[in-house]
């Protein structure tokens, strides 16, 4: 009787695998974490602060790194203890984000380095260095895992824990991709004020740029969010208020009246946005919504922008050139709905 007993004995001092709902709370409040640390350390460059490899912006950021690569480190030991299989030690989903924790890793080393023998970025430079492409890339990966899990579990059909944490996930990569854009995203400076017509033509393409590279990241986001069912009316808004808010509080040298043309524009095309969203219900099995959408989204967003921007501050840009970016937008917008939802879904597909 003590040789059949013992299994059982050894079975229930097994730990238990945390569960996928717990892993994906605390990933994400560790990527948050993570994006903190990013936005300080850019927040100290704009600033031009004193930098070097070692900071307490720094700080913030690998340690938001360390605990979110500890906190996965500690989830597949757990699981391996509980008995699950070696090839089931990583949670559904998070294999890339353990790809990204070794990227990052890396490209820290990478980043020291370069600090070390190269120097340190400014400007532009800060953006585009090898050693920094190389975290962007890491830090990806990471944050976007709580989204891959819950979207592979197919857990959104309706608005819940799953989907917050999904949309938490899509702002920590919008927020990436904008600050990788900082350079040309519309809440970081405003084009075509009079100030601006120094720089002519120069100018205006580098608005274009910025008006392209803003709606592919927002309508790409909102339409594979869309796809799975995790953006429900309100999203939108929270998406924009929140790198809205990001954006200015990194480069605190925005002034009130360009801060009060961001936060317009946020809040009203987060606005248009989620009562399309509440109205037309868009999806897989609704494709002429799910074109409106993607097309009103980004044209409405820069439409208001500009118009702002024109009333508030001055504007030298012609009306050709004002509406003419808010089309553009628009017919990006669509093309990209295209792209992401390229055909109407049969009925068991």
């Amino acid at each position: 009787m003590t040789a059949t007993a013992a299994p059982a004995v050894v079975a229930s001092a097994r730990p238990r695998a945390l569960s996928q709902r717990l892993i994906d709370l605390g990933a994400a409040s560790c990527a948050a974490w993570l994006m903190v640390g990013l936005y300080l350390d850019g927040w100290a460059h704009n600033t031009q602060l004193p930098d070097s490899f070692w900071t307490p912006w720094h700080a913030v950021l690998y340690s938001g790194y360390g605990a979110l690569a500890a906190f996965l480190a500690l989830v597949a030991g757990t699981r391996l203890r509980a008995g699950l299989p070696p090839r089931s030690a990583i949670p559904e989903g998070y294999a890339p984000s353990v790809l990204g924790a070794l990227v990052f890793g890396v490209g820290g080393v990478f980043d020291m380095l370069w600090h070390t023998f190269v120097g340190i970025e400014r400007g532009l430079d800060t953006l585009f260095s090898p050693s920094h492409l190389m975290l962007a890339v890491g830090i990806v990966l990471l944050v976007s895992g709580p989204l891959r899990s819950v979207w592979r579990r197919g857990a959104l059909a309706r608005p819940s824990f799953d989907s917050a944490i999904a949309l938490a996930s899509i702002l920590m990569l919008f927020l990436m991709f904008t600050f990788m854009s900082q350079f040309s995203t519309p809440f970081a400076f405003t084009p075509g004020t009079p100030g601006d017509a120094r720089y002519g033509e120069l100018g205006q393409i580098r608005a274009l740029f910025g008006v392209l590279t803003f709606t592919a990241v927002l309508v790409s986001l909102c339409l594979l969010a869309l796809r799975e069912g995790v953006l429900p009316p309100g999203s939108i808004t929270v998406l924009l208020l929140a790198d809205a808010v990001a954006m200015m509080l990194m480069r605190s040298s925005v002034r009130p009246e360009q801060r009060e043309v961001m936060l317009a524009t946020a809040a009203a095309a987060g606005i248009v946005g989620d009562v399309l969203l509440w109205r037309l219900r868009p999806g897989r099995r609704s494709l002429v919504a799910v074109r409106v959408v993607a097309t009103a989204l980004p044209a409405s967003f820069f439409g208001i922008y500009f118009g702002l921007v024109a009333l508030r501050i001055g504007t030298w840009w012609t009306p050709h050139s004002v509406t003419g970016m808010a089309v553009l937008a628009g017919l990006s917008g669509l093309v990209l709905s295209y792209l992401v939802f390229p055909r109407r879904e049969t009925p068991g597909a």
